[in-house]
């Protein structure tokens, strides 16, 4: 079974192809998995330790990621000269990303920062141009917490900047700690800061993204891990 969908928990439906697969590939695994269980707790009052911690073991993390042809095609829309500081553009989907969007506009105040916001929908083609337009692209979790927005950015040339990993989120914990920041917001302002004046550093954190996504995040090479 390979599962893309937000959510760090099984369904009913999902909990059945647990237990009849051979593996079962997951991109929102929460840190303790027992909390795959909870939509399902009265059904697995039944089951032993023993059973419950055996299909525990059947579950391996993977990433979301990017298909390779997307990958390649956002890289050559790069640009030379990055005039945006900061850019940010989702869906208000839930508080990271409302609290997200207050300090970016107390930051806009504050600082000499060239800071877009967009708030309402636009065609993909812009969102691209204007993330490749960006020094630094903030990336707040959605649904879930992997989400396509962390590797277009990369792919575009801005840094993703994301709130720190809810969930296992494979493969992301072994980059720089620059590229996160805590979920409280405490060192939201700090990082920006840090990255804005350091071009090499954003450089070096934007090279070790890349790297970890030709490696690991690519679609061909998530199949080949599985």
């Amino acid at each position: 079974v390979v599962d893309f969908i937000d959510h760090p928990y099984l369904t009913s439906g999902d909990l059945d192809l647990l237990e009849s697969c051979q593996a079962y590939f997951k991109r929102e695994i929460p840190y303790d998995h027992f909390i795959l269980y909870h939509q399902n707790q009265q059904r697995i009052k039944s089951y032993s330790y023993e059973k419950k911690i055996a299909l525990l073991d059947k579950i391996h993390s993977i990433p979301l990621g990017i298909r390779d042809q997307k990958f390649q095609v956002l890289r050559h829309l790069r640009v030379t000269t990055q005039d945006i500081d900061v850019f940010w553009c989702g869906k208000i989907s839930n508080t990271l990303r409302i609290t997200a969007v207050k300090h970016l506009k107390a930051l806009s105040r504050q600082k000499s920062w060239n800071i877009v916001i967009m708030e309402t929908p636009v065609a993909f083609d812009d969102y691209c141009r204007m993330v490749a337009r960006s020094k630094i692209t903030v990336s707040i979790a959605g649904a879930g917490w992997d989400c396509f927005r962390h590797y277009e950015a990369a792919a575009l040339g801005s840094l993703p900047l994301m709130n720190r990993p809810t969930v296992e989120a494979v493969w992301w914990h072994d980059l720089p700690e620059e590229i996160f920041f805590e979920n409280h917001f405490s060192n939201f302002a700090t990082r920006l800061e840090t990255l804005l004046a350091d071009a090499a550093l954003r450089n070096h954190a934007l090279t070790a993204i890349e790297t970890m996504i030709q490696k690991h995040a690519l679609w061909s090479k998530i199949v080949d891990d599985i």
